[in-house]
């Protein structure tokens, strides 16, 4: 590839040092078992002179953009097929005027040479950024499109089709309308680079894909019993249900009981040891990393468990090791993609949102938001997350979640519109009638400034009738699960729905502006 010259050691020039660095990965993918590489030791290059700070972080595509785009591939029956550029770092060449210097690894020096880099080197700090803006020139020159809200999505249709190219870093995700339009794109590339083809997709990222008469399956099931084989030595119990309930909030009925706030018990249990702190932190970031992918059910576990990952404690290991257990439990789990949910025209698609808060549950008083994003009724984009200010009470917290699930939703819709897929309607689906009554009637505006320019834009849009907000029944809205501990008979059914049947219609369509005399506060 040429991506060095040999050349003098220059004067007054800092010569970066090189490495090899081996690896091995068991059962890989792409059959690269073991791999020897050659990289610049980056931590010793210096701002200004080997680098601009400007240009080193790239962009890798969304997860929820992944989804989205194996939704439209289930809707459309189009194949998904997956494909690797080898080396892809050694192709993009470095900007003209930027000289670095580096020292050849060991068993390769030069008595008073050294290498002047031509290309991006592995381990360089702007290799990642040269790298990606290279293929995205490629592909502009190629005829592709970049999307405006996943600007590591392209698109391009030829007299063959679309096409749709999905970029985690050298890993290719590809929606092709058919085989011509693929055979196409590979043929193009490999003048390009040298490639590895491995076909219809059935792993990206570390998630399984199976292609289905009615869509697409994704699971990780290998990457789940890895991660409890690290932990088979704390003899995991399973559990039907991911967090402890550690108050007493519930009734008979395990509903939560109106108007009462239940203090969280303080945890007095002596901090974890640095080796346990770090296993720890390994076994959260692995529960994120599924929950983020094809586990939504393990969305809130993951925040909470998260949440103390600075200073854990023993009892929030066994919050953890809980969490194993129902992993455990439920390791058959799978999400589900079906052309069949749709109520949509064929071909056309409905965004469907769900979205609630839990009002201030925890010391700092900061209220959880919770949403999930349906297209065509299969779940692509989940969220979990404390809000970032304090709330001063339960309508807020609604209005302040319901403003960043609107704003997914808009942002999910643009995405499909800018790949040229056409969205026929957007829904969201509020459970407090009083947040659905302000966002639709000037007149019972009452809010803080944190939340007026929110409710604002929501208004907006609605008298635009970009979207409507439905009313939906606490006991049915799918995004609870995502802002607290549930019972298991609730979490299990809230579950069922958002994976496997259809979400759940709003009960009364638009609330009355009267029902706010009547409603009742959440937890």
């Amino acid at each position: 590839m040429g991506f060095f010259e040999v050349v003098p050691i220059p004067r007054n020039v800092t010569v970066i040092p090189t490495r090899f660095v081996y690896t091995h990965k068991a059962d890989d993918l792409k059959g690269a078992v073991y791999k020897a590489r050659c990289v610049v030791q980056g931590f010793r290059q210096k701002e200004g002179i080997h680098f601009n700070r400007y240009r080193v972080s790239s962009p890798v595509v969304e997860l929820s953009s992944i989804r989205t785009l194996t939704a439209i591939a289930t809707e459309n029956d189009f194949p998904i097929h997956h494909l690797d550029i080898k080396s892809a770092y050694l192709n993009a060449p470095l900007p003209k005027g930027e000289e670095i210097y580096v020292k050849p690894p060991k068993g390769h020096e030069i008595m008073g040479k050294c290498w002047l880099l031509k290309k991006s080197v592995y381990g360089m700090k702007q290799a990642g950024y040269e790298w990606n803006k290279y293929l995205a020139m490629r592909l502009d020159a190629l005829g592709f499109s970049e999307n405006d809200l996943d600007e590591s999505v392209f698109k391009r249709e030829s007299k063959f089709g679309k096409l749709i190219v999905a970029l985690y870093v050298d890993d290719l995700f590809l929606v092709a309308e058919n085989d011509e339009v693929l055979s196409e794109f590979k043929e193009e590339l490999e003048g390009m680079f040298d490639l590895k083809y491995f076909g219809p997709v059935s792993e990206y990222l570390g998630i399984e894909f199976k292609r289905t008469k009615e869509g697409y399956v994704m699971s990780q099931h290998k990457y789940l019993k890895e991660l409890l084989e690290n932990f088979k030595e704390h003899n995991i119990r399973k559990h039907r249900y991911p967090v402890k309930v550690d108050y007493e909030g519930y009734g008979s009925n395990n509903n939560p009981k109106e108007d009462v706030f239940y203090e969280t018990p303080v945890d007095t249990s002596p901090k974890l040891k640095a080796s346990m702190k770090t296993k720890y932190e390994s076994g959260v970031g692995s529960i994120n990393w599924a929950a983020n992918n094809t586990r939504p059910d393990l969305a809130f576990a993951a925040h909470t468990l998260a949440s103390k990952a600075s200073n854990p404690t023993e009892n929030d290991f066994q919050r953890l090791l809980f969490c194993l257990g129902y992993i455990e439990e439920s390791m058959a789990q799978v999400l589900e993609y079906s052309r069949l949910r749709s109520q949509a025209p064929r071909g056309e698609f409905i965004v469907e949102t769900f979205s609630d808060a839990s009002y201030a549950p925890g010391d700092d008083v900061k209220s959880v938001s919770g949403m999930v994003i349906y297209v065509n009724r299969n779940p692509v984009k989940w969220l979990s997350k404390k809000q970032n200010n304090v709330t001063r009470s339960t309508a807020a917290a609604e209005l302040v979640a319901l403003s960043v699930a609107e704003d997914r939703t808009v942002h999910s819709a643009e995405l499909m519109r800018g790949l040229g897929f056409k969205v026929a309607e957007m829904k969201l689906y509020e459970d407090n009638q009083a947040v659905i009554a302000c966002c639709e009637n000037k007149s019972l505006s009452h809010t803080r400034k944190l939340v007026d320019v929110r409710m604002k834009l929501i208004r907006q849009r609605l008298t635009q009738k970009y979207y409507t907000i439905e009313y939906v029944n606490s006991a049915m809205n799918i995004a609870d699960m995502f802002t607290k501990a549930l019972p298991a008979a609730m979490f299990r059914s809230l579950t069922e729905r958002l994976l496997m049947q259809e979400p759940v219609r709003g009960e009364t369509g638009k609330a009355r502006i009267s029902s706010i005399l009547t409603h009742r506060r959440k937890r």
